[in-house]
């Protein structure tokens, strides 16, 4: 058992579900960051032999992994138009979401914050995760894995939205993970939905 993995994953959990649930009487932006921080911090311990070739990248990766973000943005903007108009609780808990993000915060430094987030949850989820369970099983069972714990957070805080979310946009990025061995595919792909679906075009 890679114990450092294993304390990274754990940590990471409980940060992100103490943030989230606090989210309506905290910053959210600075506490998520903050959360953030500390699980770069034990993920990039756990991997430290590791990170030279989980950062590796290709040309045609790196295209498809930028191809893939705008997809999946387009996607998800698709996705909830459709979901919004066939379901009003859906479209209240979006805009309960986003309401308790709202920040008079320039949108350059909520993308700077919103990008050091995702790096956190790539080196945790597909980083430090894959090494804590990626030697008991096939890579289909561990991006299963993968993504159940990514949904782990959001649960524990009784977000459901956003369990469901990540589920969801989880089960990509593991994908890109398992595919090509590296976390740089996903961390580009997970950035720009982000830093889009949160920052620059939210979904209300």
């Amino acid at each position: 058992m890679n114990v450092p993995a294993v304390v990274a994953v754990a940590v990471a959990t409980a940060s992100f579900a103490i943030t989230l649930s606090l989210r309506d009487s905290l910053d959210p932006w600075l506490t998520t960051a903050m959360a953030g921080a500390v699980a770069i911090a034990l993920s990039s311990w756990a991997l430290r032999t590791k990170l030279r070739m989980l950062f590796a990248t290709t040309p045609r990766g790196l295209l498809a992994a930028i191809g893939l973000g705008i997809v999946l943005v387009a996607a998800t903007h698709a996705t909830y138009r459709c979901v919004a108009a066939l379901s009003a609780a859906v479209a209240d808990e979006v805009c309960t979401l986003y309401a308790s993000t709202s920040t008079r915060s320039a949108r350059g430094a909520l993308a700077a914050l919103t990008v050091l987030v995702v790096l956190a949850e790539e080196l945790v989820w597909r980083g430090a995760a894959v090494a804590a369970v990626g030697d008991r099983g096939s890579r289909v069972r561990t991006g299963a894995t993968i993504t159940c714990l990514y949904a782990v957070p959001q649960a524990l805080a009784g977000a459901w939205l956003l369990a469901l979310v990540a589920l969801g946009i989880g089960a990509i990025f593991a994908t890109q993970r398992m595919i090509t061995g590296r976390i740089t595919d996903s961390f580009i792909t997970h950035a720009i939905w982000s830093v889009a679906i949160f920052v620059v075009v939210p979904l209300v």
